[in-house]
């Protein structure tokens, strides 16, 4: 009889935020959406518009599972839409969506923090 072991390690969610180079609201507006889920230090911020693949190697050194533009800009889509395999995890484009009791989170994530 043949035998098959798996190990399973749980992790949270890792986002790639990704950020317009040299906009610091873009980067607050991350923060501080990382700042709500559990691996929120483990999450990168990634500025897109640097001329080379830096983005795309941080991309690749972080292993991210979903790449978020943090601001509706044409070029962060453009980036993000470039990583067909990274499909967005949730039916939901957003955090916290409006609910009958306010503001709800669209990830088991973020329930535990906040």
């Amino acid at each position: 009889m043949e035998t098959m072991s798996v190990r399973i390690r749980y992790r949270p969610i890792r986002f790639g935020w990704c950020v317009r180079k040299g906009n610091i609201e873009d980067v607050r507006r991350a923060l501080r959406l990382s700042y709500t889920l559990w691996g929120g230090k483990h999450n990168p911020l990634i500025p897109v518009g640097d001329p080379g693949d830096r983005a795309r190697q941080l991309v690749e050194t972080f292993r991210v599972d979903a790449l978020y533009p943090v601001s509706e800009d044409p070029t962060l889509r453009t980036f993000v839409n470039s990583f067909s395999h990274l499909i967005w995890p949730s039916f939901y484009k957003e955090f916290f969506v409006s609910g009958m009791g306010g503001r709800l989170a669209t990830f088991l994530d973020i329930y535990h923090p906040v």
